[in-house]
């Protein structure tokens, strides 16, 4: 039987086409970011802690503060004032929101995302989501993260695999650990591990404990081997001492003396 050589052709270079488009979108996805998403305190130039209970945001300007410069703006004013923009601060969610809106109504992405997880979690999703969307069209690398959620979920949307893992990798090429341990975890679930490893030894390395502890699981599973969990271990550990201060270890024990 006669092979009809012009559609094997056009089957091929369609074949090749997918396979470089793929290669394309895994080396950006596989690059290592150079900082993660949190970027750095616009106080102290300190690289941002991961753990989000280490910093603070604020409405007035929507940055975030790490907590040891919060904690040293109040030491030495005695005012718990914005310690960028330097805005009083104000009691009380009313209050808080109509700031916040104003910030919205500017179109600042991270404005944007705090009110899209507010309405969410306060019922009003179509709202929500669309606050999310528009922060995402502004570059938040966050919003990504948290429409990969939802869309993963599928608790308070329908579930899509496809639009969930379209943003974890947005994610994750802005810098976000979180999203890239995601990945990690949906790649290894699907016997990807090669895939996993290399997301997971990227979150890391950006400082994320979750995924120093998944990867000495695979090391015991002979996924990864003792030579490459050394090198990510101490990557890990820098990554971690880079965000470590004495004024943050101060704001810290403050917070713990008064019990926030």
């Amino acid at each position: 039987m006669k092979r009809n050589s012009s559609a094997f052709r056009i089957s091929t270079n369609k074949e090749r086409s997918q396979l470089r488009g793929r290669l394309v979108k895994d080396k950006e996805l596989f690059k290592q970011p150079h900082k993660s998403h949190l970027g750095e305190c616009p106080i102290c130039f300190l690289p941002m802690p991961i753990d989000e209970n280490k910093s603070s945001c604020f409405n007035c300007c929507c940055k975030s503060i790490c907590n040891g410069c919060v904690y040293a703006d109040y030491k030495s004013s005695g005012n718990i004032n914005c310690p960028f923009c330097r805005e009083p601060g104000v009691n009380g969610d009313e209050e808080n929101d109509k700031i916040l809106m104003k910030r919205v109504k500017a179109n600042d992405p991270v404005a944007l995302n705090y009110m899209g997880r507010k309405r969410i979690d306060e019922g009003d999703i179509d709202k929500g989501v669309e606050y999310l969307k528009k922060a995402v069209e502004l570059g938040d690398i966050d919003s990504h993260f948290r429409l990969g959620g939802i869309y993963y979920e599928g608790e308070v949307v329908e579930k899509d695999l496809e639009k969930a893992i379209h943003h974890y990798e947005k994610a994750a090429i802005g810098g976000h650990p979180q999203a890239r341990y995601n990945l990690g975890c949906f790649d290894g679930g699907n016997g990807n591990f090669e895939r996993a490893v290399k997301h997971l030894i990227i979150a890391a390395e950006q400082g994320l404990e979750e995924s120093m502890k998944l990867l000495r699981d695979f090391f015991s599973a002979g996924q990864i081997s003792k030579e490459e969990l050394e090198s990510t271990l101490c990557k890990h550990k820098a990554a971690i001492d880079a965000t470590k201060s004495a004024q943050r270890d101060a704001g810290e024990a403050y917070s713990r003396r008064i019990g926030i």
